[in-house]
């Protein structure tokens, strides 16, 4: 290799990861903030609070795939190859054009959810408490689709920062205003039951009942936060944009060609969008029916073999209160807001992983398209190796770790659903190191153009998830106890087929050993470390300090363990410890001790 590639390698391979590493701190605090707002929301909400949350938050999430979530790659991407090609004009007219389209998307979505949410709560769902959550969280499709144009735009021109800021406003405001909310509006409804005997107005016999009403409002006013941190989060990108421009010079307008017409440039935005966003909505169609079905299937045990379902845990589900003379459907939303539980911890490992997919997808596009596949191997391997760094420690120290770290953060409110929760995190753990690949590497599928293939590994691995589902959570022993392997099967699938399907599409040869096998093979033994010293400790000093310190060194021991690791089988390069903060004096001292791959 010569030494202008050589060079060009290295920067490609800092700007990446250094990319990457902007988006993965801002997730990193998104998840923390995330992570401590889930403690007083549990607290406030319940099982079947989240449960009924949980249940909103699929079906706005099928929205929000529809019109949001694949059109920021999109213009990612678009933007990305005039950047690479110096078509300056074209970028500016790309925003502007899709800047009027998704706000006209945003709007119509928006009503369209509000009207449709009484059909979504008692027909779809059968949980006529759902309907407060959807009115509530519906406005916020419209400032989410404001957000889509700048953020693709940013990150096309290699610039994450504005996409780590908003992520960061919104969670704060989602926090303080999903709590308040919650608190509230349970307090007011609490005080009222308590005083009359009604719920807004109606009155109920049954405390249960009573407690479903107030709970599924509280759970409306905890999701509201989310249509208030959409707000903020487009203000902010709107007046960053006003204040610090576009970074496009007029010399650089000067030099580029005329810019396409609008039609074409929305033609365009359509054409790389739709298959994204199907992609999106086959994932979210995917959980919406899971969900729904999962939970009928619950009922369906309830009402054919309740007594085997409840001796499958333990006696939990008495303890939180559940009876067999329970409604099956308000013991069947229990038992799934257990389930979800988990879904925090589940969905950290990928949400991190994402970033470096987002940072990957404008430098695969830009080398593809000047057919500079030296570039795009470089690409390829470091995302895929970054990947596997973060996601396998994550995954397997859920795996190993599943119940003590629910009981670490929510043993004090929720004793029975980490009872029932935490051994399905465990299993969820497996399923998220599969699920972190998907997105970067369908991310690198659409660099390279192949936005279809994506598409319909995500509808086989729906069908793979659905039909498992069915089927176990149907045998009354397993219930929901097995509901995560559905997960795994699917992503499992989707991730093995996505990755040969990208080298055969590239007709590069992928560092599957260096870049997949080492890193995944350290994190296993990252796990083990972690669950042997979690069962040591526990056995010897039970007694002596508490069980979440016994949880908090365990994991310590097991992240000490990695790192010796993944130095000693020199899984990373220096070009990559370079690219890290601190970078050059670390790859320094590594390489003295010989520890550089």
């Amino acid at each position: 290799m010569n030494s202008k590639k050589r060079i060009k390698g290295e920067k490609t391979v800092n700007s990446l990861i250094g990319g990457g590493l902007v988006l993965t701190a801002a997730l990193a605090l998104v998840k923390l903030i995330g992570f401590l707002y889930k403690l007083p929301q549990t607290a406030i909400l319940g099982g079947s609070g989240m449960g009924i949350y949980n249940q909103a938050y699929v079906v706005y999430g099928t929205f929000y795939s529809i019109t949001v979530t694949g059109f920021p790659v999109a213009i990612s991407k678009i933007v990305a190859g005039y950047l690479s090609e110096g078509r300056y004009r074209d970028i500016k007219r790309t925003v502007r054009v899709a800047n009027l389209f998704f706000m006209a998307v945003g709007i119509a979505s928006s009503v369209i959810l509000i009207a449709f949410s009484g059909f979504y709560s008692e027909k779809v769902y059968q949980n006529p408490n759902m309907y407060y959550c959807l009115i509530a969280v519906a406005p916020s499709i419209v400032f989410s689709c404001l957000m889509t144009t700048q953020r693709g735009f940013t990150q096309g021109m290699k610039n994450m920062y504005p996409t780590a800021v908003s992520q960061v406003i919104e969670v704060i405001v989602k926090s303080i205003v999903g709590l308040l909310g919650a608190y509230l509006v349970k307090n007011a409804l609490t005080v009222e039951y308590e005083s009359l005997g009604s719920v807004l107005g109606i009155s109920y016999k049954l405390a249960n009942d009573a407690e479903m009403a107030i709970s599924s409002l509280a759970a409306a006013g905890s999701i509201f936060g989310v249509t208030a941190s959409t707000f903020v989060g487009w203000i902010y990108l709107v007046i960053r944009g006003a204040v610090r421009g576009d970074n496009i010079l007029k010399a650089d307008l000067d030099d580029s060609p005329a810019a396409n017409t609008n039609r074409y440039l929305l033609r365009q935005i359509l054409a790389v969008g739709i298959p994204i966003a199907v992609g999106s909505v086959t994932v979210a169609l995917t959980q919406q029916i899971d969900s729904i079905m999962i939970q009928r299937r619950l009922i369906d045990v309830l009402e054919s073999n309740p007594v085997a379902l409840f001796n499958s845990h333990g006696g939990w589900l008495e303890k939180a209160g559940k009876t067999l003379q329970t409604k099956p459907e308000n013991t069947a939303v229990f038992l799934y807001g257990c389930y979800t539980f988990g879904f925090s911890f589940f969905s950290l490992v990928p949400s991190i992983t994402g970033s470096f997919g987002m940072s990957a997808l404008p430098h695969i596009t830009g080398s593809w398209a000047i057919r500079d596949r030296d570039e795009t191997k470089r690409c390829i391997d470091s995302t895929l190796k970054i990947i596997a760094v973060f996601a396998a420690p994550l995954g397997f120290g859920l795996t190993a770790l599943g119940t003590p770290i629910l009981h670490m953060v929510f043993s004090r409110y929720t004793p029975e659903e980490v009872a029932i929760g935490g051994p399905l995190l465990s299993m969820l753990g497996i399923a998220s190191i599969f699920l972190a690949l998907n997105g970067p590497v369908n991310s690198m599928l659409q660099g390279i153009g192949r936005l279809d293939i994506p598409v319909k590994l995500l509808f086989v691995g729906g069908l793979v998830k659905v039909a498992a589902n069915y089927i176990l959570v149907g045998i009354p022993s397993l219930n929901i106890k097995i509901a995560p392997l559905g997960n795994i099967l699917c992503y499992g699938l989707i991730s093995t087929l996505s990755i040969f399907l990208l080298q055969k599409n590239t007709n590069l040869k992928i560092d599957i050993k260096g870049s997949l096998i080492k890193p995944l093979a350290a994190g296993a033994v990252c796990g083990l470390a972690a669950k042997v010293s979690y069962e040591v400790m526990f056995l010897l000093l039970f007694d002596v300090i508490r069980q979440k310190l016994i949880t908090l060194i365990s994991i310590a021991v097991a992240g000490a363990v990695y790192l010796i690791l993944l130095f000693v089988m020199k899984i990373m390069t220096k070009n990559e410890i370079k690219s890290l903060p601190r970078g050059e004096k670390i790859a320094s001292l590594l390489e003295k001790w010989k520890l550089l791959g």
